[in-house]
């Protein structure tokens, strides 16, 4: 991280400390969980879309917190292709593929 901040430094750029931070923070989490980093510090970029996934689901998200039976509606075959799945090579179905779920 402090390499990647230097490098910011050195070129003159503006530093977007609050992604940099969620570069570091994912990467730990999936380090820590799966023996490896997702890799996105090191490259300075959502690697897997997983931020930007979960950011653009945050509502949905939401909604369904504050509206349980949506969950229910969501279990039926038909509009489970709504949800994250391990056959999704990117974002949250990447996550769920690491871990064996689906």
């Amino acid at each position: 991280m402090v390499k990647l901040i230097n490098k910011f430094v050195d070129d003159g750029e503006a530093l977007d400390f609050g992604r940099l931070a969620q570069y570091l923070t994912l990467d730990t989490i999936t380090d820590l969980a799966y023996s490896e980093p997702f890799g996105d510090l090191s490259s300075n970029e959502d690697k897997y879309d997983y931020i930007y996934e979960l950011e653009s689901s945050l509502p949905f998200i939401i909604q369904t917190t504050n509206l349980p039976w949506m969950m229910s509606l969501l279990q039926f075959p038909m509009l489970s292709a709504l949800t994250p799945n391990a056959r999704n090579k990117k974002g949250l179905g990447k996550v769920v593929r690491s871990v064996g779920v689906d």
